[in-house]
């Protein structure tokens, strides 16, 4: 199968406060339909937002 989404190890901090995101890993093949879910403040937006041009990830990489 083919990989359309692959994050590993994806991990974002706020400066100067708690993490938000840490060390999270998932892969998502093309044809999948997938969705994150989480209580609010958890940071679904910022890991959607670290997977495009419109925040940087402390660490990890998104492909």
């Amino acid at each position: 199968m083919i990989t359309a989404v692959e994050v590993e190890d994806l991990r974002f901090r706020h400066p100067g406060s708690t993490s938000r995101i840490e060390d999270v890993s998932f892969q998502v093949l093309r044809g999948e339909v997938a969705c994150l879910l989480g209580p609010n403040g958890a940071g679904r937006p910022r890991c959607y937002g670290a997977c495009s041009v419109s925040s940087n990830p402390t660490a990890g990489q998104c492909e």
